[in-house]
C-alpha cells in the first residue's frame, strides 16, 4: 500500500491494524495522529524533515518496524508512540531534543542501546520501560528522570547518573 507524498496528514487509528501490508509514512508528512499505524505493517522508520505531530501510541506493536529516525522538526509527541515495536534495534534521537517522551520506547525489548544527545534535560515516565537496553549513557546537563523511566530493563547493566541530575522519580 502506498500513501503518496501528498497526503500531508494521517488520521487517528487511520492504518490502525493493516499488518498485511508494508505501509510507508510519505516525504511530504506533518501530522501523525494517535494509533494511526498502530499494529500495522510500517517498516520504515526513517521520519521526513517537516513532521511536527506524532500521535499518542502512533506505531503502538509495529514488529516490522527496525530503525527509528526522528527529525528535528517535531514539536508534539504523544506517549507511548513506539510501545511493543519489540524488533527496533536502532534509534536516532534529534540533536536538538530536549525530553525524551513518556513511554517513547517502552517494551522495545530489540532496542540494546541509544545515544541520548546532550540536549536532553528530561527522560519522561516509562520511556524505555522493558526495553532490551544493556548500556546507557546519560548526558552531562540531564537534570531529571521520570518515574518507571528504566523499570523492567533486565538486561541494563551499566549506566551512570550525571551530578546534574537533580529528580528522579518512583521505581525509575
Amino acid at each position: 500500500l502506498h500513501i503518496p507524498d501528498s497526503v500531508k496528514t494521517i488520521g487517528s487509528m487511520a492504518f490502525n491494524g493493516v499488518s498485511n501490508a508494508k505501509l510507508n509514512i510519505p516525504a511530504s508528512i506533518e501530522f501523525i495522529g494517535d494509533s494511526a499505524y498502530s499494529m500495522s505493517g510500517v517498516v520504515d522508520g526513517d521520519f521526513p524533515e517537516g513532521l511536527t505531530y506524532l500521535g499518542e501510541k502512533a506505531f503502538f506493536n509495529c514488529t516490522g518496524l527496525t530503525t527509528i529516525s526522528l527529525p528535528s522538526t517535531v514539536e508534539t509527541y504523544g506517549p507511548n508512540i513506539f510501545y511493543g515495536c519489540k524488533n527496533v534495534t536502532y534509534v536516532e534521537l534529534p540533536q536538538d531534543m530536549e525530553k525524551i517522551p513518556n513511554g517513547l520506547l517502552w517494551n522495545c525489548t530489540g532496542l540494546k542501546r541509544i545515544y541520548i544527545p546532550s540536549s536532553v534535560k528530561e527522560i519522561g515516565n516509562a520511556a524505555f520501560y522493558g526495553s532490551g537496553l544493556e548500556k546507557l549513557n546519560l548526558p552531562d546537563g540531564l537534570q531529571k528522570i521520570g518515574s518507571y523511566a528504566f523499570d523492567g530493563c533486565t538486561s541494563l547493566a551499566e549506566t551512570k547518573i550525571p551530578s546534574s541530575v537533580t529528580s528522579v522519580g518512583m521505581g525509575a
